[in-house]
């Protein structure tokens, strides 16, 4: 049978060359970019960005002689081990069809934040204006839960340890301003039965708005702790 130059003999080649390979032909081994934005995706999900906040995700290079078949369906992730929020986090791609593998890839992570600090060189004692802030975005693992995001909660602090220009201002280096001192006369007020009961008291040490502090009862001579309530009132539980 004669099959030169005809449609049968076109069509025969086509077939050939669709069950060798040629043309078109699948890659024998998978990407193994894919294999890193699979990981990247899935943390990705997992550490959702929230408000101002950036999430940032990264997986290691892997080594460009790994050689692993070319998966027929979508690549799975998943944690090897228990789910943490790290910044270096362990997860586990593996395919399903036709050879079963898994691969374990290190992603890196990544949050940043807008966080209040310092416009310039805030000394010891120094009071907190609007003026010596300012808001930038920061990585913030450092941080940890710490760091302040609105100047309204940093304006009118008092600074405990100097903090460089630049640097992020933590909840943990400001206290309130002292509104009592150390010998300061004070009123002492105890509530018993609905009533207000005042003495005149000397306080102890120093005292900020909220703090407990002690005071000692002129009348008693007796040392009680109190909480401080405003400028030179302390409220305490009994006389």
């Amino acid at each position: 049978m004669e099959f030169k130059n005809s449609p049968q003999l076109m069509c025969l080649l086509v077939l050939l060359t669709a069950n060798t390979g040629y043309g078109g032909e699948v890659e024998p081994y998978q990407n193994l970019n894919s294999i890193r934005s699979t990981a990247e995706n899935f943390v990705l999900s997992d550490n959702p960005s929230r408000g101002k906040q950036r999430v940032e995700v990264k997986a290691a290079t892997l080594d460009p002689r790994l050689q692993l078949s070319h998966c027929a369906t979508p690549l799975d992730a998943f944690y090897p081990h228990e789910r943490n929020r790290g910044s270096r986090i362990t997860v586990g791609v593996r395919c399903e069809k036709p050879k079963p593998w898994s691969l374990y890839v290190s992603v890196s992570v990544k949050r940043y934040d807008q966080v209040i600090s310092a416009s310039r060189h805030l000394p010891k004692g120094h009071k907190i204006g609007r003026e010596d802030l300012k808001t930038v975005e920061m990585e913030v693992a450092q941080l940890a839960n710490h760091y302040i995001n609105k100047p309204e909660h940093a304006i009118g602090m008092i600074v405990k340890r100097g903090i460089r220009a630049g640097k992020a201002i933590r909840s943990s280096n400001l206290h309130p301003p002292l509104i009592i001192r150390k010998g300061d006369s004070v009123s002492i007020i105890s509530s018993t039965s609905g009533f207000d009961i005042r003495m005149s008291g000397k306080a102890l040490v120093d005292g900020a708005k909220g703090e407990r502090i002690k005071v000692q009862n002129l009348s008693s001579k007796r040392t009680v702790e109190g909480k401080v309530i405003s400028e030179g009132l302390v409220q305490v539980g009994s006389l």
